[in-house]
């Protein structure tokens, strides 16, 4: 079978969009199935990190007019899928609809539909693993549409392998700061300016910087003024690096997932109105806490993490990890290739 990736690439978007496909097409990839990146005009990173993982790529031309970004995106995807005989295309990105599926639906046998939005499609697959998501979402699908909805289909690197959970009897010692591939509210230089404050000087601070991240040298040079601090840049899996802590301070989106089935407990910076519901429910059983907004000030961030660091008894590595199994991709896997 011959599978397609329309992930989102763009700048605006992070990394969400094309690691969570990039996940689900290491399971599917096999000498039966060939897989195909169609991507947009992006920074060089991803290019790598495909070739890396030896899967081909089609890159658009840049189209920075959001008005007629579809119609662009529709012509110049639908003459790859064609040329390359493509049977099911995957798509994970917001700003195509169900107006391009009408369309591209007849350059393909099956559409498989990735989203977190609660929108209309004309597909024949649908994910949505948040865990709002409702079954109220089939009314505004096909009828004959196969959903995969909630956890049980969340998509986790592959690679990633966790060990039988210990109560972790030394406390809080080593943070991971991750604000996702962009970080457009610079929010990973504001908790690091928090963190370098005396109070913290005793923690190991690990720090990942996105490949779309703009203040990726201020970040640097104000890293090198505190001593037990790590910044890691281009990261082949978070994997490791999640292993490696207690605490995990984050943007919240596909991250707090790998995290969650680490056992890592998280503070959570919401970049996104559509993580509100997650993060209310995860915080209500204790896997984490909501620390402020994408548009929260540094003042206002200091006082949350300052109270929210001194308080940390939510931590219970066992019952997060509990919530995802890690198996989510292969059922998925099941279902989609037996069609």
């Amino acid at each position: 079978m011959k599978i397609a990736f329309r992930a989102d690439t763009r700048k605006i978007s992070g990394g969400g969009h094309f690691f969570r496909c990039l996940n689900l097409a290491k399971v599917l990839k096999s000498k039966k199935n060939k897989i195909h990146f169609i991507i947009d005009k992006s920074n060089n990173n991803y290019k790598k990190i495909l070739i890396n993982n030896n899967i081909k790529y089609f890159e658009l031309s840049k189209n920075n007019n959001s008005s007629s970004y579809q119609e662009a995106d529709l012509e110049q995807t639908s003459k790859i899928l064609i040329k390359e005989k493509t049977q099911l295309l995957i798509v994970d990105n917001y700003n195509l609809n169900k107006f391009w599926e009408n369309k591209i639906k007849e350059k393909v046998e099956k559409i498989f539909v990735i989203d977190d939005l609660d929108r209309s499609h004309n597909c024949h697959y649908y994910l949505n693993q948040n865990i709002s998501a409702y079954k109220e979402i089939k009314k505004k699908l096909p009828k004959n549409c196969k959903t995969f909805l909630g956890l049980k289909y969340c998509i986790i690197n592959p690679s990633l392998k966790r060990k039988k959970l210990k109560k972790n009897k030394k406390g809080i010692k080593k943070l991971l700061v991750f604000m996702g591939m962009t970080d457009s509210a610079n929010i990973t230089l504001k908790i690091l300016k928090i963190l370098s404050s005396k109070k913290f000087s005793n923690f190991k601070l690990n720090i990942v910087v996105g490949v779309n991240n703009s203040n990726l040298k201020k970040i640097i040079k104000l890293s090198k003024k505190r001593k037990k601090t790590k910044i890691y840049f281009n990261l082949k899996s978070m994997g490791e690096v999640i292993k490696k802590s207690d605490l995990a301070i984050s943007s919240g989106g596909t991250f707090l997932w790998e995290c969650i089935y680490l056992g890592i407990p998280s503070l959570v910076v919401n970049y996104s109105k559509k993580n509100f519901k997650n993060s209310d429910y995860l915080r209500k059983i204790n896997c984490l806490k909501v620390i402020g907004s994408k548009n929260i000030s540094e003042i206002q961030l200091k006082k949350n993490l300052n109270r929210s660091m001194s308080n940390l008894n939510f931590l219970n590595s066992w019952q997060i990890s509990k919530i995802i199994d890690g198996y989510g991709v292969q059922r998925i896997k099941q279902k989609v290739l037996n069609f």
